[in-house]
């Protein structure tokens, strides 16, 4: 078998090969496609930590409800889950993953323990804190509440720095 050898770059046009014009038309739809998809992407996965950071908000807010019942009322006092860890006394045995306490929201920041809040007499509720993803908390707020930041069972103040998720309201 020979094979054949161009020796010119006229004589080679036939050849097997892709040519610069069709490599970049093929980049270019690669481009707008990523273009498409990223964004997407994005939202799906700040969806998915919106609805994990909600469900931990509704789980811990269960623990609470059920020791409540159980006890005759909520745990008094501020508790924060980070830095310190800590948990009320007696809540343990309602959660069934007290890291869900400790560890780091999506959101940033960390959860808090509001027992009573005394003499303005809001009410009893679960906290977060230093949250670093204020757009994340607005979102939190739509899905679990109104999506009004000043009413309702959800709280985000302006700066959305902070949540609040009140079980009862005085």
């Amino acid at each position: 078998m020979k094979t054949k050898i161009c020796r010119e770059f006229s004589s080679c046009r036939g050849s097997a090969g892709f040519t610069l014009v069709e490599i970049m038309i093929v980049v270019c739809i690669i481009g707008m496609l990523s273009a498409v998809a990223i964004p997407s992407m994005r939202k799906s996965r700040v969806m998915s930590q919106v609805a994990g950071v909600a469900n931990d908000l509704r789980i811990l807010g269960d623990a609470f409800n059920q020791y409540s019942i159980e006890h005759g009322g909520y745990p008094d006092g501020l508790t924060k889950g980070l830095p310190l860890g800590e948990l009320p006394p007696g809540i343990l045995a309602y959660i069934d993953r007290a890291s869900t306490w400790t560890e780091k929201p999506h959101c940033g920041g960390y959860y808090v323990w509001y027992g009573d809040w005394g003499a303005d007499g809001q009410g009893v509720s679960l906290e977060i804190w230093d949250i670093t993803s204020p757009s994340m908390a607005r979102e939190i707020d739509k899905q679990m509440d109104n999506g009004n930041y000043s009413s309702g069972r959800v709280k985000v103040t302006a700066d959305g720095t902070e949540l609040w998720y009140f079980l009862e309201v005085y």
